[in-house]
């Protein structure tokens, strides 16, 4: 995963590797910022908790490779 622009909100932007998305998007809502370079893109908002980050985390390293 390579975050693409700067975090200095409650957005990340980042490019995901191919296949990683479909299954995650079963589970979160975000966009596919775009689909061409598998660029997502994930808010937070008010009612995010700190273990809904660590599910989304987690979630990830199980996708993603090493």
């Amino acid at each position: 995963m390579t975050v693409t622009q700067s975090v200095e909100a409650n957005e990340i932007f980042a490019v995901l590797p191919e296949g990683a998305i479909a299954p995650l998007q079963k589970r979160w809502r975000f966009y596919t910022w775009d689909e061409a370079k598998n660029e997502i893109r994930w808010v937070t908002s008010w009612d995010t908790t700190p273990q809904d980050i660590d599910e989304l985390i987690a979630d990830l390293t199980a996708l993603l490779p090493r």
